[in-house]
């Protein structure tokens, strides 16, 4: 292989190179939960608490997930009661919402969902990226609403990347889902495809999952990316 030639300008001292490691840190499993009423919750390494029947579901809060566990069977006849859960640069969280449907947050994304799920479609609404492990339930659709359309599935894992500066990428891991929106009309998806989608079209391609949902074990791959990437 080619030999690389690197020549500083200037030495790098010791304080340096402690202040590039400190600045380089992993990231942590944390989150700030805000309830209906305003109320924020801050989650890290040391929370673990019960919250008792948040709107007919019990809540258990630890240091890498929330778990929305329905107490009751009776839907609300009111409209539906949301909490938002948001994570912060280099945070990341897991949630289990009340239909058992599994999500996990990457940095700096914002989740509002409903406590609990009424007899219509499941819907949520996404702002930066989440993994998605969705029950199958086929009388009530899994909607992800997102700044340039939205995402529908019955029963599927997949994977959004939807912060507001960029384009939307939503890649399908197993089963069917499809994008949708007023602008470019309806993308279905089979596992492995990919639907990129901005203000000025939208497209579908094959792609290595693992470049693109590796993040949820904790492993980011590249291949034949540039350096900089």
């Amino acid at each position: 292989s080619d030999l690389i030639s690197m020549k500083f300008t200037s030495p790098v001292s010791l304080s340096d190179k402690q202040f590039i490691a400190q600045s380089i840190l992993p990231g942590e499993s944390q989150a700030i939960l805000t309830l209906e009423d305003g109320q924020t919750i801050h989650i890290n390494k040391e929370t673990e608490s019960l919250l008792e029947k948040i709107d007919g579901a019990r809540v258990h809060m630890d240091s890498t997930m929330l778990n929305y566990q329905v107490t009751s069977k009776t839907v609300p006849k009111n409209k539906p009661v949301y909490n938002k859960v948001e994570t912060p640069r280099g945070g990341e969280y897991a949630l289990l919402l009340s239909d058992g449907t599994k999500v996990h947050l990457n940095a700096m994304t914002s989740l509002r969902f409903p406590v609990t799920f009424d007899n219509g479609p499941r819907k949520v609404e996404l702002e930066g990226e989440a993994y998605f492990d969705v029950v199958k339930d086929e009388t009530r659709p899994f909607i992800v609403q997102t700044h340039l359309g939205e995402v529908t599935v019955l029963g599927t894992a997949f994977n959004i990347n939807a912060y507001t500066d960029a384009s939307v990428y939503t890649t399908l891991v197993h089963g069917k889902v499809q994008f949708s929106s007023s602008s470019i009309g309806t993308i279905i998806l089979s596992p492995g495809e990919q639907a990129v989608v901005s203000a000025n079209g939208s497209e579908k391609r094959m792609v290595d999952l693992d470049e693109y949902v590796g993040w949820v074990d904790g492993r980011y791959v590249f291949n034949n990316r540039p350096l900089g990437e």
